[in-house]
């Protein structure tokens, strides 16, 4: 039986606490289902999964597939050429067809357009989410730790990691059917 792979974008601006969300993401959900983290490096040259580098991190969280994608590279465990997102889903569902959830950061433009998926936005102050929720109505949710507002453009905002885990609980419990 092939199991439906779930998929989480977290987009936001740099140093926005992405990865800080994806870490807590992937820690929560390791224990009871099978995840994998895709992350977007967005500059050529860099070396991938170094200690301490963002896939080394969610890696260490919990994830057991890890896949990074540059401008220069793919890392697998082992740098192809090319910046290819559908080719990095399908070597999860080819790798770890038993994955159940895929934490995605990054590639916000790229797959704007692509369905069956929740985005959530993390966002700095009120300010910055009601900017990105007129420029992308799409989004699933906001993570904005500091805002005041239940929410905000249409888009519900979530104020902690457990508010996250609880919406992502209640969606991957839902679709458990087709697993």
């Amino acid at each position: 039986m092939v199991l439906a792979m779930m998929l989480v974008q977290i987009a936001g601006k740099k140093k926005s606490g992405k990865t800080k969300l994806a870490e807590s993401i992937v820690s929560y959900f390791s224990k009871k289902y099978n995840v994998a983290f895709i992350k977007h490096i967005h500059h050529a040259g860099e070396p991938l999964d170094r200690v301490g580098s963002d896939t080394y991190r969610v890696s260490e969280a919990g994830a057991k597939v890890v896949v990074g994608i540059s401008p220069d590279g793919f890392f697998l465990k082992k740098k192809i050429n090319g910046e290819n997102f559908d080719y990095a889903l399908r070597a999860i569902r080819d790798l770890y067809p038993e994955c159940q959830l895929a934490i995605i950061e990054g590639f916000h433009n790229m797959l704007a357009n692509m369905e069956n998926i929740t985005r959530i936005y993390v966002a700095q102050s009120e300010d910055d989410a009601l900017s990105v929720s007129r420029e992308f109505p799409q989004l699933s949710f906001i993570y904005c730790e500091v805002c005041h507002s239940e929410s905000i453009g249409g888009i519900k905002v979530l104020k902690s990691v457990s508010e996250v885990t609880e919406h992502i609980t209640r969606l991957l419990e839902s679709s458990k059917s087709t697993f």
